[in-house]
């Protein structure tokens, strides 16, 4: 009988994991958990960090930052659209009005946001008409590592701009900065190649903690990291939390929680950390459909709470249809909400458009292939599907456990949307090798895909029998218990 790769959905329940019965050990140690002790233990040890010295120009990073800031300078921040963005973004943003306020820095901040889902330089250009309207230092933190085009545009512009990042690097982009790096031009990238073994686990808000880190000891100040934050976009990337420099981390932010707004969603005091499929159930979805569907008010609404720009002492009055327990009936009534309470009833409410909308988009999906793996196309004309493709691409894959490409069509003859694929599966890799697409970037098991029609039959045809290797299903544990009493 072929053997299983048996995935257990484990509740964890306080800092320590109830290890009562001997399969929880047995099932970190298979997924490459060498000190399960220390693990499970997380907070009662001193585990193994990354610092400046692993990442190349991580230190000539804070040290410029701070050089802009004691130059009073105008720092633009492209705030990437999904949770790991807005979470690197907050940190950095929160950080810094830290560091402006407590030195009388005249430094002023510069939240670049779009109105709709995009990535990387781009939301630059589409904000600023004229280069020479930027501003003329940038940091873009969870993007941008391979806009060669918009950075060759920027340095000839003489704007600086440091990317602050975790994405793999192309060919093209290792090349610019080989020729370019200064401290005008700068990439901290825990993938780049001339690193010196650094945690390639971290996704953009780690990245961005370890040079905020980097920025506090080089300064010698104590400014707020927030753990929280970390936590979130940790979570949110699907990093892999087993990693004891990101666990640990994760854990004391689930524990302490330091945003106000992360609070909203997790009223009280813990003497436990929270589960992380708790925030993957709450606020990460609410985060996330925010960048894909939210108004550019929403947005800046969002960057605000979570850097804690919003002053919790005053209240907004809201009307809100409460029973009466005098009469018995519903009234219109006035409620005083803080502006957190505020912004968190907003976007509970987008969210649910949001999944109305996607519910609505899966019926008319139609399927060109649906055995081996899944390629779907979406006849749709609003303006929010380029957004949420990814997210309905998500739920095929989760639902069929098979690699997915969604699709719709971009402009003639080209089609664009996004793939998804379960466990490890390098999907995004295989895709390239086919030299079928037009580009396949992101992740490996999330990516975005365009393609000519034209090569719709040909990938089709290339996939329907090839051999993905996936042999990993995800089943209950009391049904694994009376599995094995059989």
């Amino acid at each position: 009988m072929k053997g299983w790769n048996i995935l257990l959905k484990l509740k964890q329940y306080g800092d320590k994991i109830n290890v009562s019965n001997e399969i929880v050990k047995d099932i970190l140690k298979n997924h490459g958990v060498e000190n399960i002790n220390q693990f499970i233990n997380i907070q009662d040890y001193d585990c193994p960090v990354t610092n400046a010295s692993n990442y190349k120009f991580m230190k000539v990073a804070a040290n410029t930052i701070d050089l802009w800031v004691k130059n009073n300078a105008e720092i633009g921040i492209v705030i990437d659209d999904d949770a790991d963005g807005y979470t690197s973004s907050a940190m950095l943003y929160q950080y810094l009005n830290q560091k402006i306020n407590a030195e009388k820095s005249q430094s002023k901040l510069i939240p670049i946001i779009s109105a709709h889902k995009e990535h990387g330089f781009c939301k630059l250009f589409e904000n600023y008409e004229f280069i020479e309207d930027m501003p003329k230092q940038v940091i873009i933190p969870d993007a941008g590592s391979n806009d060669v085009d918009y950075m060759t545009q920027l340095k000839d512009a003489e704007i600086s701009f440091i990317i602050i990042d975790h994405h793999d690097i192309e060919k093209d982009a290792q090349k610019f900065f080989e020729k370019n790096a200064d401290s005008s031009c700068l990439l901290v990238n825990n993938m780049a190649s001339y690193n010196d073994n650094p945690n390639k686990e971290l996704t953009g808000v780690g990245m961005v903690y370890k040079t905020l880190q980097t920025l506090n000891e080089i300064t010698n100040k104590d400014y707020k990291i927030s753990k929280s934050l970390f936590a979130i976009g940790e979570i949110a990337d699907c990093a892999d939390v087993s990693n004891l420099e990101i666990r640990k981390i994760m854990v004391d932010g689930l524990k302490n929680i330091d945003n106000k707004f992360l609070k909203q969603y997790f009223p009280g005091e813990y003497n436990r950390p929270l589960a992380p499929i708790k925030l993957s159930f709450s606020i990460i979805p609410r985060i996330n459909a925010i960048a894909r569907i939210g108004s550019i008010d929403n947005r800046k609404m969002l960057l605000s709470a979570l850097s804690e720009k919003i002053d919790d002492r005053k209240f907004i009055v809201v009307k809100k249809r409460r029973k009466s327990k005098v009469d018995g009936k519903f009234h219109h009534v006035d409620i005083h909400w803080t502006y957190y309470e505020y912004t968190k009833d907003c976007f509970d409410k987008l969210k649910s458009k949001q999944d109305k909308f996607v519910k609505d988009a899966i019926k008319n999906i139609r399927y060109l292939s649906n055995e081996n793996f899944v390629l779907g196309y979406l006849d749709e004309d609003d303006e929010n599907l380029g957004s949420v493709i990814g997210l309905i691409a998500n739920k095929i894959m989760a639902k069929t456990q098979k690699p997915v490409i969604l699709v719709h069509e971009f402009n003639k003859d080209v089609y664009n949307g996004s793939l998804r694929a379960p466990g490890t599966l390098p999907f995004k890799t295989i895709l390239n090798k086919s030299n079928l697409f037009n580009f396949v970037a992101g992740h490996e098991q999330a990516a975005g895909v365009e393609f000519k029609t034209e090569n719709t039959e040909k990938i089709i045809e290339k996939f329907e029998n090839y051999d993905f290797n996936i042999d990993a299903q995800e089943i209950d544990v009391d049904v694994l218990f009376s599995n094995m009493d059989k």
